[in-house]
């Protein structure tokens, strides 16, 4: 491996993460060029499949965790017992799925995939950029909060104006400030990251209405069939906007300077399949040559050889013929004394 100067200062999940999948890649992009085609799809299958199983049991553990810290209150006690199996099973077969919707491409990678999205997380999840978002949405928060006390009492000056034109203004300044947090940025990766946190947050809220709604209409016994196919609709389209504005931003982030030179580096520095297979082999090597070593020798010094092999013996035996005598006499000593 290359030696650098740099170095990655990633969350540990993050770094594992990395380590893992670049290993796999790698290992998927040397079977990708085997001739057999038998023995290209085996390994395809199995190389993800054993990264499936290996990967998993981490993420599955960082969300148990998460779980059981921030959710206590509301935990059932069998989450305890059988929670983390649950969460394990439950990704493995996610991650199949994937799997088994690309299996006709030789090309995928889910490796791949999951080393790019650790990569664009530990650029953007570090101290300076939270450090960074947090002055900034501060900022923001305390500007837009005294926006709307302001146009508050702007409308109050109108005594003739209705309740309901008064809520029409302030939806429509809640409207301005959205289009300024997903439009008014000149930077197209900040752009896509606030569109798909925005929308995220609008998602969040709204499946927390629904479920509201929802309990509302069970506790009522009133069942709307309507109702509840336009909420589980407005759920449905929500999150494939959020799919539609991830995708985005993955590709805006995939897209730039940092993010490729930490992927240049990982392929460089990080263990491979290349390195791995290296290694094994100077190791294969310096094994064949302490045997060819000790051959020789053994070819050379056959005499000596035999004499000590005898020698050893010879001296192994005589201190077991030693001992036997000693417990012996002892044994004859003791029965003796008695």
């Amino acid at each position: 491996m290359k030696n650098s100067n740099k170095d990655l200062k990633d969350l540990w999940i993050f770094k594992i993460l990395i380590c893992i999948s670049n290993f796999f890649d790698t290992s998927l992009i040397h079977f990708s060029r085997d001739k057999n085609i038998f023995r290209k799809y085996g390994m395809y299958f199995f190389i993800h499949i054993i990264y499936i199983l290996i990967f998993t049991p981490l993420i599955a553990l960082f969300i148990y965790f998460y779980l059981s810290t921030f959710s206590n209150e509301y935990t059932n006690p069998a989450f305890y017992e059988i929670g983390y199996l649950l969460i394990l099973v439950s990704l493995c077969l996610i991650f199949l799925l994937i799997f088994i919707l690309n299996l006709l491409n030789p090309q995928y990678s889910l490796p791949k995939v999951i080393k790019r999205i650790s990569v664009i997380l530990s650029t953007i999840i570090n101290k300076a950029s939270i450090i960074k978002i947090l002055i900034i949405g501060s900022l923001f928060s305390f500007v837009c909060y005294y926006l709307f006390k302001v146009i508050d009492k702007l409308l109050k000056l109108f005594q003739p104006l209705s309740n309901e034109f008064s809520l029409l203004i302030q939806l429509t300044i809640l409207l301005v400030v959205i289009t300024l947090i997903t439009e008014a940025t000149s930077d197209k990766l900040s752009q896509s990251i606030r569109k798909f946190m925005l929308w995220f947050t609008l998602f969040i809220c709204l499946l927390a209405l629904t479920i509201k709604q929802l309990e509302q209409h069970l506790n009522t016994q009133k069942l709307d069939g309507i109702v509840i196919m336009s909420l589980t609709f407005s759920l449905l389209f929500s999150f494939a906007l959020i799919l539609d504005k991830g995708r985005e931003a993955y590709l805006e982030s995939l897209n730039t300077k940092i993010v490729q030179d930490k992927l240049h580096y990982i392929e460089e520095n990080y263990w491979s399949y290349t390195h791995f297979n290296n290694k094994i082999s100077e190791l294969r090597n310096e094994f064949v040559e302490f045997i060819n070593v000790w051959v020789t020798i053994f070819h050379s010094n056959r005499g000596v050889f035999y004499k000590s092999l005898f020698l050893f013996f010879g001296i192994s035996l005589l201190c077991i013929l030693i001992f036997i005598v000693i417990r012996k006499t002892s044994d004859i000593f003791m029965l003796y004394l008695n």
